[in-house]
């Protein structure tokens, strides 16, 4: 691996990006094209890998629900929005992810690179309402934003990265 932590024999067909941590300009591979920025060794993802993830959370959450109705007598199917919410929030404070995350080797992190905090993660998925609310517009601006951002993810000062081979989200 070169300096930047890529194989030499992938940057023929590199553009040039700039790091986070020294603001320099390096090759990136082709295989990360179209994404902006570097956050620290991880690439910012945008919609298709996001949508992924939810339709593995949404079958793991809709399980459950099902699950809890048929044996444990408690029907929140009615208010879905709760459970969801809920399962994003806990998620996302434990571990920065969901279990759709982990399966495709995404993480949310901070702009800024500080740790993510409750508040944060709260306004996150308060502010996801507005980008589903509004035709789901809001998500598919992760598609063609430069920093890969959805506006909940501008909102809250987030953006959601593949974290590098061999880093374990569990």
């Amino acid at each position: 691996p070169d300096e930047a932590g890529f194989q030499s024999a992938t940057l023929d067909a590199a553009k040039s990006v700039r790091t986070a941590e020294t603001n320099e300009f390096v090759e990136e591979p082709a295989e990360f094209a179209g994404a902006s920025e570097s956050i620290g060794d991880s690439i910012p993802v945008g919609f298709g890998s996001r949508f992924l993830a939810l339709l593995i959370d949404f079958v793991v959450v809709v399980f459950c629900l099902v699950a809890l109705e048929a044996f444990g007598g408690l029907d929140l199917m009615d208010n879905f929005l709760l459970p969801w919410l809920g399962y994003h929030l806990v998620f996302w404070m434990w571990r920065g992810t969901t279990l759709g995350g982990i399966a495709l080797g995404l993480k949310i992190e901070r702009m800024n690179g500080e740790e993510l905090t409750f508040g944060v993660v709260l306004v996150r998925a308060l502010a996801s309402i507005i980008s589903f609310v509004c035709l789901g517009f809001g998500f598919f601006w992760a598609s063609w934003d430069a920093d890969r951002q959805s506006w909940h993810d501008k909102i809250a000062g987030t953006v959601i990265v593949r974290v590098p081979k061999g880093v374990s989200l569990i």
